[in-house]
Order: structure tokens, then C-alpha cells, then sequence
């Protein structure tokens, strides 16, 4: 499973969360106190430990929670909004139900989050609530409040040959995504050209798992069959000689002339055009290529198994235990637009925690990121 998430640096700080392809965007509310916390010199690590996110008790018991980190529902969240309290099995929680919040208690937040889960031990059902001043923080307040009450902590991998060996494997997995959604996304545009652009990007994305002095090539992680081994030749041709670069058939320019008679006789030339036809990818080649990302992933997936086994195995109990006592959060370093250079290496673990992103802040641009499980 991959989960995306994108982040708009805006004065609004509003998140989109991206599962398959159902995508939530959150409408940001009008009274809108507190946008993402950037510290310019540790990062940005969300949302500042304000009083802009509020957990409160409307249960037996409950987990007081801190600010808002990269964190996401537990996995043994209950999807289910119809699910009852005997039905939760020890460990398992609810889906947050978020609405706006009740006039007593908007001066704590616009938005309610409630959760209910049960404990480890099979004890009584408990019940949390958080209050946010958007709809994304309030769900956020109260999935890491379950997480805490669970004694759940999420953070970085500490360095080792194991955690290093799966992250070449799991970054291929972004890049087969991207090109899968691009062509999902093409497929369900009615603009040709778009269609179009679409498609020869998912083959740039495809093509970034070949080649690259930063990372294995993802033959390295799976084996491909003859005929996706056929399909990436000719895909990697399209992607040097087209997509890249232009220099076969499929785009050719041809010079063109309008030409006019005179009264006279004589043949003036009125314009000269420059006629470009580009041929796209035949349908059924695309239908090809589609298959084969469906194919990759599902090699991919099953790959990644054994080397997560490896990282659990490597890791020592000391070294666990010190990122359980003190987790260490993803940080994005927001870095002025002024230092943007685009032929910086890729940083090597641990380094990459601090990976810098260019963003104009309060314009609508974005960075995302993806989670592969």
C-alpha cells in the first residue's frame, strides 16, 4: 500500500491525503489561526506544540496528545465507521469521525475529532477527542493520541547496511507509482494532448529505475520476465530518443509554404510554417506498459518483505529501545528558492533526514511524499 501526501505551503497549511485513487482535500476553514510550523534552522516537522491542537476527555479514560508530526492512522484502525465498541478486538481502533465543533468549545478549535479503541490488555472501550482549527490537524490530534495511549511511536530507522539496502529498493517503488498514475490519469482525460504528455511522463518516471548513479537499478530488487524485460528496452528507446532527447520518428517537423499567384503571374511566398507531427504510443503498447507497472509492483511488494525482515533482524534491542525513548521525526528543511540547484546529489541515510525543499511560501506549490508498506 502507498500513501501520498501532499503538503501546501500556504497561509492555510492544508494537507491532501491520497490512498489508490481517492483523494481528500480538505476544504480549509475561514478561521484559519495556525499554518504548518517551519523552523528554519531543525525544519519542518509540523504542526507547532500549540493550543491550536486540544485533546479532551468524553470517555472512561484518555491520552493527552503533543503537536502534529508526520504520523498516520495506526494500522489497526477500523475502517469501518459502522463498526460498534464489541467489535473492536485489542489493539484496534475506530476511523476518526471529524465534524465542526460544538459552540462551547470553538475557542479551542473549529473542528472535533473522535476516535474510540481498545487496549492491549481487553479492557474497557476508550474514547478520544481533539480539537483543531482545521479538519486534518483535528484527525491528526487524535490518531497520535491513540498511538501514545497504545505505547505506538513512529520514527527513523537508525543507519544500517540493511535500512540502506531497503530504501534503493522502496524509492523504486515511488517511481513505478508516479508513471502508474500518470497513465491512470491519461486515461482519464478527455485532452488528447494531455493525454498525451501524460503518458510520456509516465515513461520519464519509469525510466528513472534505470541508470541512476544514486541507487541499484530495480533489476537489482526483481526479476523481470522476457517480455517486461522486451517492453522496458523499448520503453528506455522512447524515453532517450523522445522523451529526453528528439530524435526518432516520433515527432518529425516538416517546412511548409504558402504560396500566392499574382495578377502578374508571378508565385510569391506569403509564409513559411514549421509543421511538427508527433505520433504517440500506440494504444496497445500503452495497454503493455500499464500491465507491466501492475506486474512490477506486486514483484516489488513481495520483495521488500525480506529486507524489512533483515532491518527488524540487524537492529539491536539498544538500538530500538533509544528511537522508542527518543523517536526521531522525517524533517523537511525549507530552504529559500535563492539555493535552489537542481545537480545536488541525492543525500545518502541518515543525512536524507534533512533533505532540503525549495518552496515559495504562501504560493501553491507543493512537494509530496509516499509511504510504501
Amino acid at each position: 500500500m502507498i500513501l501520498e501526501l501532499g503538503f501546501r505551503p500556504s497561509t492555510r497549511g492544508t494537507l491532501a491525503y491520497q490512498n489508490g485513487d481517492r483523494m481528500q482535500r480538505p476544504e480549509p476553514p475561514a478561521r484559519q489561526q495556525h499554518g504548518p510550523h517551519v523552523n528554519r534552522r531543525r525544519g519542518l516537522t509540523g504542526h507547532p506544540r500549540s493550543q491550536s491542537i486540544d485533546t479532551v476527555s468524553i470517555g472512561p479514560r484518555w491520552a493527552a496528545t503533543g503537536g502534529f508530526g508526520p504520523k498516520h492512522h495506526p494500522m489497526s484502525i477500523r475502517r469501518d465507521r459502522r463498526v460498534t465498541e464489541a467489535d473492536l478486538a485489542p489493539g484496534e481502533n475506530t476511523e476518526p469521525a471529524v465534524e465542526l465543533a460544538p459552540a462551547e468549545l470553538e475557542d479551542r478549535g473549529r473542528y472535533l475529532a473522535t476516535l474510540s479503541f481498545r487496549p492491549f490488555d481487553g479492557s474497557e472501550v476508550q474514547h478520544i477527542a481533539g480539537l483543531a482549527d482545521t479538519e486534518e490537524f483535528a484527525r491528526a490530534a487524535v490518531c497520535e493520541a491513540v498511538r501514545a495511549a497504545l505505547g505506538q511511536v513512529q520514527t527513523l530507522a537508525p543507519d544500517a547496511p540493511a535500512v540502506r539496502t531497503f530504501i534503493n529498493a522502496a524509492s523504486h517503488m515511488h517511481d513505478i507509482r508516479q508513471a502508474l498514475g500518470a497513465l491512470e490519469s491519461a486515461q482519464a482525460s478527455t485532452d488528447t494532448n494531455v493525454t498525451g504528455q501524460l503518458r510520456l511522463y509516465a515513461v520519464v518516471a519509469y525510466g528513472r529505475t534505470y541508470g541512476s548513479r544514486a541507487r541499484p537499478d530495480l533489476a537489482t530488487f526483481i526479476d523481470l520476465s522476457p517480455d517486461d524485460a522486451a517492453t522496458t528496452a523499448r520503453l528506455k528507446i522512447i524515453r532517450n530518443k523522445h522523451g529526453a532527447h528528439s530524435e526518432n520518428s516520433m515527432a518529425v517537423t516538416t517546412p511548409v509554404l504558402d504560396l500566392q499567384q499574382e495578377l502578374d503571374g508571378s508565385i510569391t511566398i506569403k509564409q513559411v510554417s514549421g509543421i511538427t507531427v508527433e505520433t504517440p504510443m500506440p494504444a496497445s503498447f500503452v495497454a503493455e506498459f500499464t500491465d507491466m507497472l501492475h506486474r512490477l509492483i506486486e514483484q516489488l511488494t513481495a520483495a521488500l518483505q525480506p529486507l524489512k525482515t533483515a532491518i527488524v533482524e540487524e537492529l539491536t534491542s539498544e538500538q530500538v529501545r533509544a528511537v522508542f525513548v527518543e523517536p526521531r521525526p522525517l524533517q523537511f528543511l525549507v530552504t529559500p528558492v535563492a539555493e535552489f540547484e537542481p545537480d545536488v546529489r541525492r543525500p545518502v541515510y541518515p543525512s536524507s533526514q534533512f533533505s532540503p525543499v525549495h518552496l515559495d511560501i504562501g504560493d501553491d506549490s507543493s512537494f509530496y511524499a509516499s509511504i510504501t508498506r
